[in-house]
């Protein structure tokens, strides 16, 4: 089992299936070819527990959910925002906000026009997610661009 793999929707229903069949964890880790602790991770976040027709509770692996419950998660993934590796912009843009009573974009609109010295460009959203983050506050890896050597 080298490497990593992210279980497929097909790989869930099957989960679904052999469990159901009554196979043990580590037959149907083979039958995927996947660890036994990766299946029993599966169901354990993949379980759920509901009151059926005749008001039992019941537990049970569901696949659709699981596979919902990770293209969610997926979607939430993203690279860094690019304002917080940019100090000097981030400050600069907070004080605007916080102390001189800007609005986000009447900030980048203020940065825009009277600072010249920002090599990057960013957006309203961008920046106003940052600030929400807290990005202004890390430690920041400069980004040196073509126009920051040119200025």
């Amino acid at each position: 089992m080298k490497g990593y793999k992210h279980l497929t929707e097909f790989d869930r229903n099957k989960i679904a299936r052999m469990r159901k069949e009554g196979a043990t964890m580590r037959e149907i880790g083979a039958a995927l070819h996947v660890s036994a602790a990766t299946v029993c991770r599966e169901i354990k976040r993949g379980t759920y527990t509901y009151m059926n027709a005749d008001y039992i509770e019941v537990t049970e692996y569901i696949p659709e959910r699981s596979q919902a419950r990770y293209r969610a998660n997926m979607a939430a993934k993203g690279g860094p925002l690019k304002i917080g590796s940019d100090r000097r912009y981030a400050e600069t843009l907070e004080a605007l906000i916080a102390d001189d009573n800007y609005s986000p974009e009447a900030a980048l609109h203020e940065i825009g026009l009277s600072l010249p010295f920002f090599p990057l460009c960013f957006t309203k959203q961008q920046s106003t997610a940052a600030l929400k983050r807290g990005s202004a506050a890390k430690p920041f890896m400069p980004i040196l661009t073509r126009e920051f050597f040119s200025a």
